[in-house]
C-alpha cells in the first residue's frame, strides 16, 4: 500500500493546516496509508477521518533547545521505519527539520513555503539552511510567483507554484446582504494585525454608529483584542467570535471583507472573500494580486487605521460607489476560472515528479 506522511506544526484552523488536511483526505479516499505528524503542538481543530493517523511529536514539556533534538530523533526513527513513503512538509522551519531527518534515497520529499520569507521571523541560520537543504528536496512548492522570487536559482529550478485550493460554494448577491456588517477572519495573532481595524472602528462609529465588525478566529491575542474593544468602548460595535465552519456564508452576507495583515504568503480568507464576490479592503501583501484597487476593493497602507476608517466610511455612505464596486466584485468572481489546485498537488506529489 502506498504511504504519504504530512508534517506540520499542528492542526489548528489555518490556511496551511486546511490544505494539508484536505490533501490527506484525498489520499485516504484513494486508499493510501496517510499520516499527519504535528511538531509544534498537539492541537486538532478539524474533523479528521479515522483512516488518517495523527502523530504528536511536539514534545511541548521540553525546552526549546531540547525540542530540536527531540524532533530530529523522532523524525529520523519514524522515516527510517517508513522507507518508500512520500514526505510532504509545510512551513520553512519544519521543512528544515524534515530535510535534516530524511534520507533522500528512501523518500520522495516535497516541501512548501507558506508565508512571506521577508517577515516571518526566519533568522540567518534558517536562511542558510534553507539555501543548503531546499535543493535536496525533490520539489519546492510556492503559493505565488512573488514568493519564489526571494529564493535562489537552484531552488527555483526545483519549484512549482500552486495557489491555495479555494472552494467557493456560492457567489454573493448584489442586494441580499447586511449593509452594516464588516467581516474579518484569521488567527488572532500579531501578523494578522486586527488591532489596526479595531482602532479604525473607533473613528468609523462616530459617523456610522450602526456599523458592526465581526472578527472570526482563535489565537493568543484573543484577550488582548477583547480588552482593547472594551477600553475603546466598542462593545456594541465590535465582536470577536471563534472560528466558524460556515465562514463563507457569513462573508457572503457582509458589506466588506477586511484584511490588515502585516505580511502574508497568500491569505486564504481574503481569496475566499474575493472569489465570493465581496468587496475587500486589504493591506498590500504578497498574494493579493486578485484585488484591483478601487475596482473590486481597496488597498490601505500598513497600520494606517485613519485611512482605513476613511475608505470604509466612503464605502458605507456612498451607496452608488459601493454598489458599483460590489457589482465589479461579483462580476470578477463570476469570471474567474477555478484553478484545480488539488490536481496540481497530486501531480506534484506523484512519483513521476509532476514538473509542469
Amino acid at each position: 500500500m502506498k504511504k504519504i506522511i504530512f508534517v506540520i506544526g499542528s492542526l489548528v484552523r489555518g490556511g496551511a493546516e486546511k490544505v494539508i488536511l484536505e490533501l490527506a483526505n484525498e489520499y485516504s479516499l484513494l486508499g493510501w496509508q496517510v499520516e499527519i505528524i504535528m511538531l509544534l503542538q498537539n492541537k486538532i481543530e478539524f474533523d479528521v477521518s479515522s483512516n488518517i493517523s495523527v502523530i504528536d511529536y511536539s514534545g511541548r514539556r521540553k525546552s526549546r533547545v531540547a525540542r530540536i533534538g527531540f524532533w530530529l530523533a523522532n523524525l529520523r526513527k519514524h522515516f527510517s521505519r517508513n522507507k518508500g513513503a512520500i514526505l510532504v512538509s509545510f512551513i520553512a522551519r519544519i521543512n528544515i527539520l524534515v530535510l535534516l531527518s530524511a534520507k533522500k534515497r528512501n523518500h520522495r520529499i516535497i516541501v512548501s513555503e507558506r508565508n512571506d520569507p521577508r517577515y516571518d521571523g526566519r533568522g540567518f541560520i534558517a536562511k542558510l539552511l534553507i539555501n543548503i537543504l531546499y535543493p535536496i528536496a525533490d520539489l519546492v512548492v510556492f503559493q505565488t510567483n512573488d514568493v519564489s522570487k526571494f529564493f535562489s536559482k537552484r531552488i527555483k529550478k526545483k519549484s512549482i507554484v500552486i495557489q491555495n485550493p479555494i472552494k467557493v460554494n456560492e457567489i454573493a448577491s448584489l442586494e441580499d446582504y447586511d449593509k452594516n456588517l464588516l467581516i474579518m477572519a484569521g488567527r488572532l495573532a500579531k501578523q494578522k494585525n486586527q488591532i489596526m481595524m479595531i482602532n479604525a472602528m473607533k473613528l468609523l462609529v462616530n459617523n456610522h454608529p450602526k456599523c458592526r465588525l465581526e472578527i472570526y478566529g482563535d489565537g493568543d491575542l484573543e484577550l488582548y483584542l477583547k480588552n482593547t474593544i472594551a477600553k475603546l468602548q466598542l462593545d456594541k460595535n465590535v465582536f470577536v467570535f471563534p472560528n466558524s465552519k460556515n465562514i463563507q456564508e457569513k462573508i457572503r452576507k457582509s458589506r466588506v471583507y477586511i484584511s490588515t495583515s502585516l505580511y502574508e504568503g497568500m491569505s486564504n480568507s481574503l481569496m475566499e472573500a474575493s472569489l465570493s464576490g465581496v468587496p475587500c479592503v486589504t493591506t498590500p501583501c504578497l498574494g493579493t494580486d486578485f484585488i484591483h484597487d478601487k475596482i473590486n476593493g481597496h488597498f490601505v497602507g500598513h497600520n494606517d487605521y485613519v485611512k482605513l476608517s476613511e475608505v470604509l466610511g466612503d464605502l458605507i455612505s456612498n451607496e452608488t460607489r459601493y454598489n458599483e464596486m460590489r457589482l465589479n466584485a461579483i462580476n470578477y468572481a463570476t469570471s474567474m476560472k477555478p484553478v484545480d489546485s488539488f490536481y496540481l498537488w497530486k501531480k506534484s506529489i506523484s512519483q513521476d515528479g509532476g514538473m509542469l
